[in-house]
């Protein structure tokens, strides 16, 4: 990359220039293998830990879960982009970490304020991608965090909007989905797609929009803890009104 960008903005020296390059070429047999090389020889310069997080194994098989329904975690930055997939399909590490953080650790708020240490921590890192926790509710956190991230933006909201309340929507959408402001690996595997449905992103975005409003609709409220707590109360009145709801149904 670097020699291709060296004559591209210097064409003219592509006839010139006479250069010995030393290369190493390894060809790993395996993905696990690759992960290995690229974990050692990075630990030669300052590489942030983020980075080579995803050389672990939970995120290979993320990966390859998200590619069979047609999602692409891009483990590789850019790989993606460059195989054609098309921006909608793609997950990046962070926009997952960030939807995870969100949902299972109820905390859209630190999603929101400090996407850059989710993967840094060891504390966090190890409750996100706890071996226990099932392929399918990376999956679904990743459809339904992608979902709502596009409804917003067809809502015509603003950029910096958009930013501001999808991980709060994300959370909502989960809280109501599961019947529960603390939604368990468990809770969502049990979800299927139809649950995280057009009609309860809308009400999730409505429901967190005029909360946002309210509380006066900037960045240091997207990254306070008062938008959370606001929130949590409205969703738990909703919750408890379904279960009353249900309750007249089934008495009924």
């Amino acid at each position: 990359m670097e020699i291709f960008r060296h004559f591209s903005v210097n064409p003219e020296r592509l006839q010139k220039e006479r250069r010995n390059l030393l290369v190493r070429i390894i060809v790993p047999e395996t993905e696990e293998a690759r992960d290995k090389i690229i974990k050692a020889t990075n630990s030669q310069t300052p590489i942030p830990k983020s980075s080579l997080r995803v050389t672990d194994p939970i995120h290979r098989q993320i990966e390859d879960y998200l590619k069979t329904r047609d999602l692409y975690y891009d483990r590789r930055k850019n790989y993606y982009k460059n195989e054609g997939k098309k921006p909608k399909d793609i997950i990046s590490v962070s926009f997952l970490a960030q939807c995870l953080m969100s949902v299972l650790m109820q905390r859209p708020d630190s999603a929101r304020a400090r996407p850059s240490t989710l993967l840094e921590g060891n504390s966090a890192y190890k409750k996100l991608y706890h071996k226990n926790n099932d392929l399918v509710t990376y999956y679904l956190l990743a459809y339904g965090g992608r979902k709502a991230e596009i409804s917003l933006k067809e809502k015509g909201f603003s950029p910096s909007l958009v930013t501001n309340l999808k991980f709060y929507v994300v959370y909502a959408v989960f809280v109501l989905a599961t019947e529960t402001l603390y939604p368990t690996n468990k809770k969502i595997f049990d979800l299927d797609i139809e649950d995280l449905s057009d009609d309860l992103i809308t009400q999730c975005i409505e429901l967190t929009r005029g909360i946002f409003d309210r509380l006066g609709a900037t960045d240091k409220v997207a990254k306070g803890s008062e938008f959370l707590e606001k929130l949590k109360s409205e969703l738990e009145i909703i919750i408890d009104a379904n279960s009353n709801l249900e309750g007249c149904h089934k008495s009924g």
